[in-house]
């Protein structure tokens, strides 16, 4: 998905396109997905569990408040540089995503905040 989100937009990408990127079946991607904005959205919330995961760890190596945020953002920075995709995924194209994903990015932007 991130691939094809890349490549195309939130908005352009189709279950065809990510099926044959994945090589699975319509069928799998219907069991797993009701449609491609829930698999858009599975991507987007693994990619920031895996941000959130290495910032809380930054963050937790710290000792100072100050230092913790330092650290976190540093890590997440870094997380971003080795993972361009989920980085982009999340940053830009989660702004041009269906309803349901405007609505998750403006919740995950809150408890950033």
């Amino acid at each position: 998905m991130a691939e094809e989100v890349a490549i195309r937009g939130a908005s352009s990408v189709t279950v065809a396109r990510v099926i044959a990127r994945a090589r699975v079946s319509r069928r799998l991607f219907y069991e797993m997905f009701a449609d491609i904005e829930d698999c858009f959205l599975a991507t987007f919330d693994w990619a920031v569990e895996q941000a959130r995961g290495v910032a809380i760890d930054a963050y937790s190596d710290e000792k100072s408040w100050r230092g913790g945020v330092r650290a976190s953002l540093a890590a997440l920075l870094r997380f971003f540089d080795e993972e361009p995709l989920l980085a982009r995924l999340c940053v830009v194209h989660a702004a041009g995503g269906g309803p349901r994903v405007l609505e998750r990015r403006s919740r995950v932007m809150a408890e950033l905040c």
